[in-house]
């Protein structure tokens, strides 16, 4: 049951914070309209995304209520098994970057030669190469 919690309040607070980073952005992009009404912007600002952050918490607190009094614990071992295939996913990924790293680290050994350009350079007021009788600016120079 401990881990159906843990659970439930990370993906709560995860999903809570996220909207109210969301909702930040909103507000941040519309508190300048606060000045038309003779308000500092800077003050309501503070004070409304406060406000926000109460509310976000009180929400939070009552949807993780919620969720836990909704719980099965004949789920959980179907939590458990998909947590613990997430573990053996993330070990599989982890050695599969390990020898990424390892074939990454041999290669950088390898220099390679720099690139360079062999061909004479083209002023903006020479004509096009690609024989269009345009000068460069105007036709590749784009």
């Amino acid at each position: 049951m401990r881990v159906i919690e843990k659970m439930v309040l990370l993906e709560t607070v995860d999903r809570k914070w996220m909207d109210h980073l969301y909702a930040m952005d909103l507000l941040k992009d519309a508190i300048h309209l606060r000045s038309f009404a003779q308000q500092d912007p800077k003050v309501r600002y503070k004070i409304e995304g406060f406000e926000m952050f109460g509310e976000m918490w009180e929400n939070f607190e009552n949807e993780v209520a919620q969720l836990i009094m909704r719980v099965n614990p004949a789920q959980e071992m179907r939590v458990r098994e998909k947590v613990e295939v997430k573990e053996a996913v993330q070990q599989d990924f982890d050695t599969q970057a390990d020898k990424a790293n390892a074939i990454g680290a041999t290669a950088g050994e390898q220099h390679r030669a720099p690139i360079r350009n062999v061909g004479p350079k083209v002023r903006p007021n020479d004509p096009c190469p690609c024989g269009s009788g345009k000068k460069y600016k105007k036709c590749h120079g784009r």
